[in-house]
């Protein structure tokens, strides 16, 4: 089973995921555009167990969102963003940070899907199925 360990930009927080990301998305949530300050996150998504604190578990914090159902987790010294929880319990990723740690994006991260295409700032000319909600909700082209 694959496994990617990476760090915050400090080195004090590592990560292992283990496994195939249970999402791959791009994400134009409002959640995500304000919590990574982006117009459209790139993403995976994984189950709360494919995801393993290394080293650094004391210089992990977190953040609530009081009127959210998310939680972000960053590094105490650096503050860079690793990871939040959303709704549904997983552990998202913005995919750059693969990216910054170990050079490319892995085989089998690429999003197969936009999520909250309905909430998007910038039109996304590909061929990617654009749900304007969730997966459970309507395509964009479809009402």
């Amino acid at each position: 089973m694959p496994e990617y360990s990476v760090h915050c930009d400090c080195g004090a927080v590592c990560l292992r995921f283990t496994g195939a990301p249970r999402v791959r998305a791009i994400c134009h949530c409002d959640s995500c555009k304000e919590l990574h300050d982006v117009p459209m996150l790139v993403l995976t998504a994984w189950n709360k167990d494919q995801l393993t604190i290394e080293s650094g578990e004391a210089n992990l914090a977190s953040f609530a969102y009081p009127d959210r159902k998310l939680v972000r987790f960053f590094c105490r010294q650096c503050g860079e963003t690793l990871f939040n929880s959303n709704r549904f319990d997983l552990r998202v990723a913005a995919s750059t940070l693969f990216v910054k740690r170990l050079g490319s994006l892995p085989a089998g991260f690429e999003p197969e899907k936009h999520l909250f295409y309905g909430s998007r700032v910038l039109d996304v000319s590909d061929s990617l199925p654009k749900y304007l909600e969730g997966v459970d909700g309507p395509l964009f082209g479809e009402l």
